[in-house]
C-alpha cells in the first residue's frame, strides 16, 4: 500500500486484525529510510473457511437434527469450579511492573504512586485496591455502560434485539470501529429462554462472535466455524440447561453470566459505489467503485439481513427470575464507576468459562473459575455486589481510592498502547491471545487493556489487532511539525491472503480510538466520515 498523506494533528495508533492466518512479523517492516506511519491505524487482516451451506433457515428452532454437522466445534467444560486467583497485593504488583515498562518505553515515569510493598500496609492498600478493582472491572464495567447506551439511548435498542447496522460505523459504540465491515450488535438475557441466533451463509467473510459479561469470546460462528446457520445460546446455571444441551448438542453454546452479548461482522468495500444506484463520493470511487462489487454496501446489507434472533420459549428457568438490565451512564468518577461495576456483578455474577487459544482458537476443553475471593477483596474500599459505599472510610482514603482510580486509567492507557516493543518488530504490538482472557493476574491485566482500546475484540482466529504507536525511530506518530508517514510492503511484498474470503486493511484513529478526521486526504476523503476510511486488500 502507498504513502498514507499528511495528517496535520494526528496523534494515533496502527491496528492489524488478522482472521484465520499465522502473520509473520516480516511483513510488518519497513524500510530503514521511512518512517513507520505513527497513527491510530488498524491493518486489518481476516481469512474464513468455506460454508457448510447455503439456507439461512431457523436450523435449531425447527429440530436438532436438521444440521448436519457430526460433532461441536466448541469447548467442552470440564465438571467442578476452580478458584481464581485471589491474594490481596499481587495483583497490583503486576500492574505496577507492567505499567513500569510500558512507562519506560514512553520515556515517563510511572503513573501509580504507590509502590508494591506501600501497597501492602496502611493506606497504601486503599490505593491500591482501587487500582485492582479498576483493572479487574474495567471489561464487566464497559459491558454494562454498553448495555446502558444501548438502552437509555434517545432511539434505545430493547434487550434481546440484534441491531443490524446499515451503514459504516464511524461512532463510538464501537470501540477503535474497523470500517471495512458492518456490525451487528445486541445484548442479550439468557436468564429466562434460551435463545437461537441465525447467522449469514455466505462466500463474504463473516463471524458472529459470542461473549459473556466479562467480554471473554465463548464461541464464533460464520463463514469460518460454520453450524449450518444458527446457534443456541443458553445460560449455564439456568433449569433448562441440560434439557437444551440435549436437544441441541452439537449447535449449543452454555454462557455462564446470564447476560451475553452479541457482535457480528460483515466485509464490505467502503469505497464501492455505496447504494446499487448510488453516486460516487471521492475521487477514488468515481475511478473504481462498482455497485455490483460483492462487497459494495448494498450487497453486504444483504448479507448482514440473514442475522436474526428468536426465544426458544419452550424452555424457561425456573431457577430465579429475570436479571435487570443496565441504566448505567458513562462513568467519569471513581463512583460511578464502582457503582456501575457493583450492578454488573450484581446481575451477571463471578463465574468464567475458561479454555484458553491456541493458535488463534479455543482449545477443545475449558474449566469454570470463581473470582468470588478476588471480588471480595475489593470490599475494603467499600465495594461489594450491593452497591458502592465508602461512606465508612475517612477522607484521606477516599482521596487514595479516587487517586488510585485515576492513575489505573492512565497505567491502562500505557499498557494497551504496547509495551516491549522493540525495533524487531519495527514497534508493532502483536497479541495473539486477544479475545479471550484467564481469569488470573496477567489475564485480568490484558482483559483491561484491551477494553481500553478494543473492547469486544475477536478470537485471533477472526481477526487479530496488531497495533503500532510510534515509527521506525521509536517516536510517537504524530502529524505536527509537518510529519509524514508511509507503510512501506516493498521489502516483502502484500501480506498474502490465501483463503478465499478473508482480507487485511488499516485504519487510521485519533489518540481517543476515534475514526480520524482530516480533509487533507482529498482522494479517499468521504464526508461521511470527516476523512478516510479503511484502506486494505479489498482495494
Amino acid at each position: 500500500m502507498g504513502s498514507l498523506n499528511q495528517y496535520p494533528s494526528l496523534r494515533s495508533l496502527i491496528w492489524i486484525i488478522i482472521s484465520g492466518y499465522k502473520l509473520s512479523t516480516s511483513i510488518l517492516k519497513e524500510r530503514p529510510d521511512m518512517k513507520t506511519l505513527q497513527a491510530t491505524a488498524l491493518l486489518f487482516i481476516c481469512i474464513g473457511l468455506s460454508s457448510c451451506g447455503s439456507s439461512s433457515n431457523d436450523v435449531a428452532a425447527t429440530s436438532s437434527t436438521a444440521c448436519t454437522i457430526s460433532s461441536s466445534p466448541f469447548p467442552v467444560t470440564a465438571s467442578g469450579i476452580t478458584a481464581a486467583p485471589s491474594r490481596p497485593g499481587l495483583l497490583y504488583a503486576e500492574i505496577y511492573a507492567a505499567t513500569a515498562s510500558a512507562a519506560a518505553s514512553k520515556g515517563v515515569s510511572n503513573p501509580l504512586t504507590v509502590t508494591p510493598l506501600q501497597a501492602l500496609v496502611g493506606d497504601g492498600r486503599y490505593y491500591a485496591a482501587a487500582v485492582e478493582a479498576y483493572v479487574w472491572g474495567l471489561p464487566a464495567e464497559q459491558f454494562w455502560e454498553k448495555q446502558g447506551l444501548y438502552f437509555n439511548s434517545s432511539s434505545p435498542l430493547p434487550v434481546n434485539t440484534l441491531y443490524l447496522s446499515s451503514s459504516i460505523d464511524t461512532g463510538s459504540t464501537i470501540v477503535s470501529p474497523n470500517t471495512s465491515v458492518l456490525y451487528a450488535n445486541g445484548f442479550l438475557d439468557l436468564s429466562t429462554n434460551p435463545y437461537v441466533v441465525n447467522y449469514p451463509q455466505s462466500s463474504v467473510y463473516n463471524v458472529l462472535q459470542i461473549m459473556d459479561a466479562y467480554t471473554n469470546v465463548q464461541a464464533s460462528v460464520g463463514s469460518r466455524v460454520n453450524t449450518c446457520g444458527s446457534v443456541v445460546l443458553y445460560y449455564a446455571n439456568a433449569s433448562y440447561a441440560d434439557q437444551v444441551k440435549a436437544a441441541y448438542p452439537n449447535n449449543s453454546i452454555a454462557i455462564y453470566t446470564p447476560q451475553a452479548w452479541l457482535i457480528g461482522r460483515v466485509a464490505v468495500d467502503t469505497y464501492a459505489v455505496q447504494t446499487q444506484n448510488g453516486t460516487p463520493q471521492t475521487p477514488y470511487q468515481s475511478a473504481y467503485g462498482v455497485a455490483s462489487s460483492p462487497l459494495a454496501l448494498w450487497q453486504s446489507q444483504n448479507v448482514m439481513s440473514q442475522y436474526s434472533l428468536r426465544a426458544l420459549t419452550s424452555y424457561v428457568n425456573t431457577n430465579g427470575g429475570s436479571v435487570k438490565q443496565s441504566s448505567a451512564a458513562t462513568a467519569t468518577t471513581a463512583t460511578q464507576f464502582f457503582s456501575n461495576l457493583s450492578a454488573a456483578i450484581a446481575q451477571n455474577k463471578l463465574l468464567v468459562n475458561y479454555a484458553g487459544v491456541s493458535n488463534g482458537i479455543l482449545n477443545a476443553a475449558s474449566n469454570v473459575y470463581d473470582q468470588s475471593a478476588m471480588f471480595d477483596n475489593f470490599s475494603l474500599i467499600g465495594l461489594t455486589a450491593t452497591g458502592y459505599d465508602p461512606s465508612a472510610l475517612n477522607l484521606a482514603q477516599k482521596d487514595l481510592i479516587s487517586s488510585g482510580y485515576n492513575n489505573a486509567i492512565t497505567a491502562i492507557g500505557y499498557i494497551a498502547a504496547g509495551s516491549g516493543t522493540t525495533s524487531a518488530t519495527n514497534y508493532w504490538s502483536i497479541n495473539t491471545s486477544l479475545g479471550h482472557y484467564k481469569p488470573d493476574y496477567a489475564g485480568w491485566i490484558t482483559g483491561a487493556a484491551t477494553a481500553k482500546v478494543g473492547l469486544g475484540a475477536n478470537l485471533p482466529a477472526d481477526g487479530a489487532y496488531p497495533q503500532l504507536t510510534v515509527d521506525s525511530t521509536a517516536a510517537t506518530l504524530t502529524g505536527s511539525g509537518g510529519n509524514s508517514y508511509a507503510l512501506n510492503f516493498s521489502s516483502v511484498g502484500i501480506p498474502p491472503i490465501t483463503a478465499n474470503n478473508g482480507f487485511w486493511s488499516v485504519t487510521v484513529y485519533d489518540s481517543s480510538n476515534n475514526i480520524y478526521s482530516s480533509t487533507t486526504n482529498t482522494y479517499y476523503y468521504t464526508s461521511q466520515v470527516g476523512g478516510v476510511y479503511a484502506l486494505g486488500s479489498i482495494q
